[in-house]
């Protein structure tokens, strides 16, 4: 079904205008998702194996699509077209969607529902190369409402062997996998996230869930390279990581270098990702340092600890408000190794 009349007579037996045409054939599918497209002018029906899976019987210039899956075999098709004045097009075709089983390395298969909790049929089916998308009010497909829907993007991504940060920042929920492990988890809130997981040099399977409740719809997911503290100990500056526990355990929520260790962050987090209460930091560093004394002076709220090449200079590691603390010592010329840990329990954090 491909005709564009444009003013003229679909048929020498048939008139220009107030005229309609019913085809029906058997049509021979693969095993899959198809993508089925009308572009009219004016009214338009099409039911596949007598159900009606696009209904836009009225005056109007516009493509409308459903996909839907098939069995592998024959289907009958059958499309009904209505024409009252002017110009007259009717055109029916499909394609075959990629499956998110198998795709190429470095894409994304998103698989788009009409349900915030991917429930119901398959919506759409788009790939994309990365998962960066600000729709505002708008929806992301004509399949797809603008409010409570849901997307499923799956893809195989070649890493470099490293630590990474994986980034998110949506609006509203969002949830990400490794090689089916859950990263990231924040379902039930709009803030940024991140996370630090090593990867092996190779193929892993990303898979990213969001939901778009109402208002503005956002999903941006990313990563890159970070720094790991754990085998980097930098010259002239400090590597901290950051923990979400009081006692530097668990997992690293994040690392960074720092210039100095001057910091009064009151109320608010150190980093995204971190708490802003009961949270605590590991900072070294090596330094270059001229023979002779040298006063080291901390003033924290709450628990601190200072090393220099590991011998410990102050130990205060409880909880207190703001307390100045001191150590006066001899350093040989040269390279010397600054360990210093530090938690927060609650409130004020410097």
């Amino acid at each position: 079904v491909n005709f564009d009349w444009a003013e003229g007579q679909p048929d020498a037996m048939v008139a220009k205008d107030n005229c309609s045409a019913r085809w029906t054939g058997k049509q021979a599918f693969g095993d899959g998702y198809y993508r089925f497209v009308t572009d009219t002018d004016q009214g338009v029906r099409l039911w596949v194996d007598n159900t009606l899976v696009i209904d836009k019987w009225a005056q109007q210039n516009s493509k409308q699509q459903k996909v839907l899956k098939l069995a592998a075999g024959l289907h009958t098709l059958k499309m009904e077209y209505f024409d009252s004045w002017s110009v007259a097009k009717a055109k029916l075709n499909w394609e075959k969607l990629p499956t998110c089983n198998n795709l190429p390395e470095n894409q994304f298969c998103g698989e788009f529902y009409a349900t915030p909790d991917f429930s119901g049929d398959l919506a759409d089916l788009v790939l994309a190369d990365q998962i960066n998308f600000d729709w505002a009010g708008g929806s992301p497909s004509s399949l797809v409402p603008s409010d409570r829907f849901s997307v499923r993007w799956t893809g195989n991504m070649r890493f470099d062997k490293g630590l990474y940060r994986f980034l998110t920042d949506v609006d509203d929920g969002v949830k990400v996998w490794i090689d089916d492990k859950l990263l990231i988890d924040a379902w039930v809130t709009k803030s940024q996230q991140r996370r630090l997981f090593a990867m092996t040099a190779g193929l892993h399977k990303v898979k990213v869930e969001y939901r778009e409740d109402a208002g503005s719809a956002k999903v941006n997911v990313g990563w890159e390279k970070a720094i790991d503290c754990s085998t980097d100990i930098p010259q002239g500056k400090f590597c901290a990581s950051f923990y979400n526990t009081k006692d530097l355990s668990g997992e690293v929520a994040d690392n960074r270098y720092d210039d100095t260790i001057n910091f009064d962050w009151g109320s608010a987090a150190p980093q995204i990702g971190v708490n802003a209460d009961n949270f605590s930091t590991r900072w070294q560093g090596k330094f270059d340092f001229a023979e002779g004394e040298y006063t080291f002076t901390v003033r924290t709220d709450d628990g601190f600890r200072l090393w220099v090449d590991d011998k410990i200079l102050i130990d205060a590691w409880e909880l207190q408000g703001a307390t100045t603390y001191t150590k006066r010592i001899f350093l040989t010329g040269g390279t010397h190794t600054v360990k210093a840990g530090y938690y927060e329990a609650t409130r004020q954090a410097a």
